[in-house]
């Protein structure tokens, strides 16, 4: 073998001895056997016996525990968003500060401030010349005492209950509850709380007259101890009194130890109808704004006759349930044609219930007519007032009636007042009154 060859294989031997390979060449008639490893011989891991994984041992979460639900978060005190803002708004009440609910002003007049002794107005102290009106008189009282004690009054002295010797006395018991003596010298209430004021604490008093009753309250709780208006009315009375009493010298009232604070009195606006001369009145009930619904000062009289051009006013009362036209009152002496001189007043009722009036001296006339009607079977006092320049016809003294301008009726002679009947009833068209009428008034 040309030694070139010898080298090549020689190399190609030990690359492929080097691989782990057995080799057998041929070369023409040359066979070389080339050795292979002995892969017996190699020590090879015993995969048997090599370290793994214990499998069994690792420690799988038990999962037939459950949970621990408990150190979940509480959602119990999460806020409640299932209860809903409170939308309703608040009652109104009498000391919330608003003008709502029946009051006249905030937090005063209408039905429950009013029984509350919550007055509008201005406070003042003295009671004299209300009348029959609605009052309020309140006050704050802070006091231990156990003796009876003057609180408040508007007493002149002690003397018996006669007629004109009018007062209010509100006082506490020796027990620590609240009296008061009411009275217009004829007329009396005494009014006695349960409720005590006696523990030191300050406590407001009340007494209310509203609605026909006398109200005692104690912290404006109510309902209070109510007792009828048996018709007291106030007219002039003594300087008001506060912790003492007249009676103080004859040893059964005693001076308040204590105090006394937050006084205020009020009494609701004048009307025509209280039984006192107040506001613009020029006498009881009569006279200055009371004009307006024909209230006139003086005697009654029953004929207008010669009055001229004077204001005047007729007043009566009526009850029936006529459905047809009916004489009320008046001065009217024939039927015929209102030619000059024949002058007249008639106050009628329509058929309808409703009211009208005439009113000439033969060349004027005024006729107004009411939309109120009188014939439900109710009392309802009738009005036919002059004044202002106007004729006013009004429907149980309610404003503002039915006016009409006065064209300048001279009312003079006139002849004798009719009740319930008119000359002109002989033609049919005019009925006597089928009810009852009381009461009338005619004064200017």
């Amino acid at each position: 073998m040309p030694r070139a060859i010898r080298r090549f294989h020689t190399r190609l031997f030990r690359c492929v001895s080097t691989l782990g390979l057995v080799v057998v060449a041929a070369c023409g008639d040359n066979t070389v056997t080339m050795p292979s490893p002995d892969l017996t011989a190699v020590a090879l891991p015993d995969l048997a016996m090599a370290a793994s994984p214990d499998l069994v041992t690792v420690t799988l979460p038990d999962l037939t525990v459950a949970p621990d639900l408990v150190s979940v978060p509480d959602l119990v005190s999460v806020p409640d968003l299932f209860v809903a803002p409170d939308l309703v708004p608040a009652a109104p009440t009498c000391s919330d500060g608003i003008k709502n609910g029946t009051e006249t002003d905030v937090d005063c007049g209408g039905a429950t401030c009013t029984a509350l002794g919550d007055l509008c107005g201005s406070c003042m102290t003295d009671l004299s010349n209300i009348g029959s009106a609605d009052f309020a008189i309140n006050f704050t009282v802070t006091t231990t005492a156990t003796v009876q004690s003057d609180l408040m009054n508007q007493r002149g002295d002690c003397n018996g209950l006669t007629a004109g010797d009018g007062f209010w006395d509100i006082y506490m018991n020796a027990n620590g509850t609240v009296s008061a003596t009411l009275t217009d010298g004829t007329n009396r209430v005494d009014p006695k709380s349960t409720a005590t004021i006696n523990d030191g604490k300050p406590h407001t008093v009340t007494i209310v007259r509203t609605g026909g009753n006398f109200t005692l309250l104690i912290d404006k709780t109510l309902p209070g101890v109510v007792v009828a208006d048996t018709g007291i009315v106030f007219a002039s009375l003594t300087a008001p009194k506060t912790g003492s009493d007249v009676c103080d010298q004859f040893g059964t009232y005693h001076a308040l130890v204590g105090a006394i604070s937050a006084q205020c009195n009020k009494a609701a606006p004048p009307t025509c109808s209280d039984g006192a001369k107040n506001g613009t009145e020029a006498g009881i009930d009569c006279g200055g704004t009371c004009v307006g619904l024909g209230n006139f000062c003086g005697a009654c009289s029953m004929n207008l006759s010669g009055i001229a051009k004077a204001d005047f006013a007729v007043n009566f009362t009526v009850k029936t349930t006529a459905v047809v036209f009916s004489d009320l009152v008046n001065q009217r002496g024939d039927c015929n044609g209102l030619t000059v001189g024949d002058g007249f007043f008639d106050v009628y009722m329509n058929a309808d219930g409703t009211v009208s009036a005439t009113i000439t001296d033969g060349t004027n006339r005024a006729d107004p007519k009411t939309t109120a009607k009188i014939n439900d079977g109710k009392a309802h006092v009738v009005t036919l007032l002059r004044t202002g320049g106007q004729f006013t016809l009004l429907i149980d003294k309610t404003l503002p009636g039915v006016s009409v301008a006065d064209t300048g009726v001279n009312i003079a002679t006139l002849t004798a007042i009719k009740i319930g009947s008119d000359v002109c009833d002989q033609f049919g068209t005019y009925h006597p009154l089928v009810g009852t009428l009381t009461g009338t008034c005619i004064n200017h």
